[in-house]
């Protein structure tokens, strides 16, 4: 990766430093990219924006409002960001005194990493904000796999949540393997990662996703046992999102509820097929369809299913 080109950079300051941690052989770049970018999300309390296009090697990160220092920099993340560097090359960019863009590229060189420093006026830097961190993947298939991984990365949750279609490359970069039974792969990044804690990584979108499947498919997916069992435990993570996504799912499909006087209701389908669910022997995903339906006494409730 030559960085930007929009026009020539001058060498203004490099420093070399000897291994610390030495990284394990043989841990795959996504892996390594994705726990560096995971740590610095965390450390600036940040989600940044990721910006991709389709066909590209190239994916960008941009953390707007952090700033640091190149010592501390290249001290807490220069050998990972060597480490990466040598399958998948990673340039990060800030704004220097005068305005200017500053760039920063760290490498090994033998037994030491080299840090190298430079922006268009050639003046040394230590000081860079609005910071930006640019990949280079091996190949297209790569830089969109792993664009879509961080866009759902969040540095308050502990997983993150990705199509069951990306099992390939997760694997392959030893990101996580698939749950048995759950929709999608989840790859743990905090130290509480795993469980039923997996859920609070969903967002609205995957919820309703969920949805989907089970009232077109009927299929109650490991996801919908996890939450059914955090209710058991008292442990419910908030129900609002799966409430409004299943309200969606349901004006999307053509599904309609209704309550009737003698306090039983009647759930029917597009074309008015009458749909039946049981609280008491239903799978889980039936069980939080009438929770959050019908909070109160749902095991009272019966209807049919399609």
């Amino acid at each position: 990766m030559d960085g930007m080109k929009l026009y020539q950079k001058r060498l203004a300051g490099s420093e070399r430093a000897a291994r610390q941690r030495r990284l394990p052989p043989g841990i795959p770049p996504a892996k390594l990219a994705l726990a560096f970018l995971y740590d610095l999300s965390r450390a600036f309390s940040m989600k940044p924006s990721v910006y991709h296009t389709a066909g590209n090697r190239m994916l960008t990160l941009i953390f707007r409002d952090a700033t640091f220092l190149c010592g501390d920099f290249i001290a807490d993340y220069g050998e990972v960001i060597a480490g990466i560097s040598q399958q998948w090359p990673v340039t990060v960019y800030g704004t220097a005194s005068g305005k200017e863009t500053g760039e920063l590229r760290i490498r090994f060189r033998g037994e030491e990493i080299l840090a190298e420093r430079s922006c268009v006026s050639g003046k040394d830097f230590d000081v860079l904000s609005g910071l930006c961190v640019k990949i280079e993947t091996q190949d297209a298939r790569d830089s969109a796999c792993f664009a879509q991984i961080l866009r759902q990365m969040c540095f308050w949750q502990d997983d993150v949540a990705v199509p069951r279609t990306m099992e390939e490359f997760c694997r392959a970069q030893q990101l996580g393997t698939a749950v048995d039974g759950a929709y999608f792969c989840y790859l743990p990044l905090g130290e509480n990662s795993g469980g039923a804690g997996r859920l609070s990584c969903l967002s609205m979108e995957q919820k309703a996703e969920l949805w989907e499947v089970f009232l077109e498919d009927g299929v109650s997916t490991m996801e919908f046992d996890w939450l059914f069992s955090a209710g058991l435990c008292g442990e419910y993570p908030t129900l609002i999102e799966w409430e409004l996504a299943l309200q969606t799912v349901l004006e999307e499909l053509g599904i309609t509820v209704i309550n009737r006087q003698d306090e039983r209701f009647e759930v029917t389908g597009r074309k008015g097929r009458q749909m039946r669910f049981d609280f008491t022997h239903g799978s889980p995903a039936e069980k939080m369809f009438l929770k959050i339906l019908f909070p109160v006494k749902p095991e009272d409730q019966h209807t049919s299913k399609k």
